[in-house]
């Protein structure tokens, strides 16, 4: 095993480029462990409290998995606080492994992976219109943050982790909201630059704002910029969402792949 990676390991995840895209954007940063035999699997952790991701070839072998297995063990990767984000085949073995060795490790959500190659403009026009933030938006955004990581119950900061990410995104990246004839917002979400890919994220509707196509309209118009600047606009979803799934797909964004996170049952 290696700690560095290098063109071998890029060109492996070509054929899984929607669903370890994510991957694929945060192996050149300064990561917190990345192992690879450039071959058969990628493990890249960049730092916490976001979850390690492992690609691993289809078909892997036992030995591989084993290999992994151990990686995990040494860097103390299996405790309660880490979450994984692997194929299905690979978590099947987690959970296997882990019973064996009585740890709690269970699958707790199903991700579907999204590529859109022709946005489709809402058939209802929300109230309101898209706006694009600027640093004068950060106080805002920084709860829009905030209700957004409470209501996944992922990647929690405190209010000074979510101000200074919010406004490091303000100055780097696209971020709009869909504001309503009184000017309040009622969605949001952001686009994350990767090579030739757009990845739509952060994805958010305040729950008494929901079912009034608010996302389904500033997704299609994030999607719709992305688009036109010659990106490919991709997203991830969580797979049991109905609604959400629905929404991006009524703006044109197709299935193209699924993963899933593998994290500790605390229950």
């Amino acid at each position: 095993m290696d700690k560095f990676f290098n063109e071998e390991d890029y060109r492996l995840l070509d054929k899984d480029i929607f669903t370890f895209q994510v991957l694929q954007r945060i192996m050149p940063g300064n990561c917190k462990l990345k192992l690879t035999d450039h071959k058969n699997f990628i493990l890249c952790y960049s730092t916490p409290p976001f979850p390690v991701w492992i690609w691993t070839v289809d078909d892997i072998d036992e030995d591989i998995k084993e290999l992994i297995w151990a990686a995990m063990k040494q860097y103390d990767l299996l405790n309660n606080d880490i979450s994984f984000n692997v194929k299905y085949e690979f978590a099947e073995y987690l959970e296997d492994k882990a019973q064996e060795e009585n740890l709690k490790l269970k699958i707790i959500t199903n991700m579907l992976a999204y590529e859109c190659r022709n946005p489709i403009e809402p058939h209802v026009l929300a109230e309101g219109k898209v706006y694009r933030c600027s640093l004068d938006d950060l106080e805002e955004y920084t709860q829009v943050k905030k209700a957004f990581h409470d209501a996944i119950k992922l990647d929690q900061k405190d209010d000074e982790g979510y101000r200074n990410d919010a406004k490091s995104e303000l100055e780097s990246i696209p971020v709009f909201f869909w504001k309503n004839m009184d000017g309040e917002t009622v969605a949001a979400c952001d686009v994350r630059i990767d090579g030739e890919m757009a990845c739509v994220g952060q994805v958010y509707t305040p729950p008494q704002h929901r079912r009034k196509h608010y996302a389904e309209n500033v997704v299609y118009y994030a999607t719709k910029e992305a688009y036109e600047k010659g990106f490919i606009p991709t997203l991830y979803t969580n797979a049991d969402y109905a609604a959400s799934n629905k929404c991006y797909q009524k703006v044109g964004f197709e299935i193209r792949g699924s993963l899933c996170m593998v994290g500790f049952d605390k229950n």
